[in-house]
């Protein structure tokens, strides 16, 4: 049966998901420093050097400096990935969250069936392991979609898991789109509704008569770019 487990660094271990989750937060302590009160402040002369206790989180992974952050990141990934050896593994990483500390992912470095994980070149990938890239709406990096209608009908906005054409140029067969169904809260949102404009209805006891969507939340789902 397969399990869902997180990659614990401390441990250097694939741990239970759940535990993973409650580490997480440990993980990601900022060390704190203690602040000299008003008390402890006075009692010091203008001679005196006031001293400050600091108090560090037991496992310190913050750091302020982007070059270590981005080392540490190439430590992380050297090790998780080398812990992956002879075992099937997706490895899914999401372009805009990760790729400020892995730079490797941006859309003019990834190099297809390699990774890069620090400073050295990249290598290609374990006969086991598959590197998936996933690119999201976030910061309009993919565009807006439809769905094309039958002539004389409207655009719609279907769900699923979507290939390029075979006739695209330069299709590489490995990019994928993904759309998601409308969510619950936005059941009465038309797929060519206009805050601004009459529109005809077109289904329902009131079908043909104008109406307006100021009032209706819009639904415009964003679209999931998929490289593997």
């Amino acid at each position: 049966m397969a399990a869902v487990t997180g990659w614990d660094e401390r441990t250097g271990r694939w741990i239970p998901y759940p535990q993973f989750l409650l580490r997480l937060d440990k993980t990601a302590e900022i060390p704190e420093v203690s602040e000299p009160t008003e008390t402890e402040t006075a009692t010091h002369t203008d001679t005196e050097a006031a001293f400050v206790p600091q108090q560090r989180s037991k496992y310190r992974v913050w750091q302020q400096n982007m070059d270590e952050q981005r080392r540490a990141t190439a430590r992380y990934l050297q090790k998780m990935v080398r812990s992956l050896r002879g075992r099937p593994t997706a490895l899914l990483t999401h372009s805009q969250n990760s790729r400020l500390h892995w730079p490797w992912l941006q859309d003019g470095r990834t190099e297809r069936d390699l990774i890069k994980t620090g400073h050295v070149q990249p290598v290609g990938l374990d006969p086991d392991l598959r590197l998936i890239r996933v690119r999201t709406a976030a910061g309009r990096e993919t565009p807006q979609w439809w769905g094309n209608a039958s002539p004389g009908e409207v655009n719609g906005l279907p769900q699923g898991l979507w290939v390029e054409d075979e006739d695209t140029a330069r299709s590489s067969g490995r990019i994928f789109y993904s759309t998601t169904p409308k969510a619950s809260t936005f059941r009465d949102s038309a797929v060519e509704a206009d805050k601004i404009a009459p529109r005809p209805l077109r289904q329902g006891p009131n079908k043909g008569k104008p109406t307006i969507d100021t009032h209706i939340p819009a639904w415009n789902p964003g679209l999931g770019r998929v490289l593997g």
